[in-house]
């Protein structure tokens, strides 16, 4: 939301400029000159509107995952052998923050793209689940598993 008011900010920055120098037109690095004097204000505002509906039309609603569905995802596919946060193919590779940080390369770079990586590939003894969950499921596992991680996989 706060990058929609972008445009809005610019829009009075740039009007605010125009009534301070004076001269009706702004230089923009040498290139683009932008003239109140032939643009009129109603052709501003309504180019700023479309602007603003566009970008609040473009928000992806998964900028949030969804860690109940992640749950619930992880209780289908992922608990037969990471349950509690374990491994039961090998305990040193467990869920647990530790085992992540060591196990997953790119981990400290992005947590839960590492996640969602090693969940969508496969590796070694762990299936690919690229083919039987969406992507929107991996994102929303992987930020499910950060999450137990970060609580050391405990309930509350």
């Amino acid at each position: 939301m706060a990058v929609a008011a972008v445009p809005l900010i610019l829009v009075s920055a740039l009007i605010s400029l125009r009534y301070q120098s004076g001269s009706g037109c702004i230089p923009i690095d040498n290139i683009v000159d932008v003239c109140f004097g032939k643009i009129k204000m109603k052709r501003l505002i309504t180019i700023s509107l479309l602007f603003i509906a566009l970008m609040l039309g473009c928000v992806s609603p998964a900028f949030a995952a969804d860690l109940d569905h992640g749950g619930k995802i992880f209780s289908a596919n992922c608990a037969a052998c990471h349950l509690g946060g374990n491994n039961v193919v090998d305990s040193a590779k467990g869920l647990r923050k530790e085992a992540l940080v060591s196990f997953l390369s790119s981990y400290e770079e992005d947590h839960e793209a590492a996640i969602a990586a090693q969940v969508t590939s496969g590796k070694n003894a762990m299936p690919s689940f690229a083919e039987k969950l969406s992507r929107e499921d991996i994102v929303d596992v992987a930020a499910y598993v950060e999450s137990m991680a970060n609580k050391g996989w405990s309930a509350s």
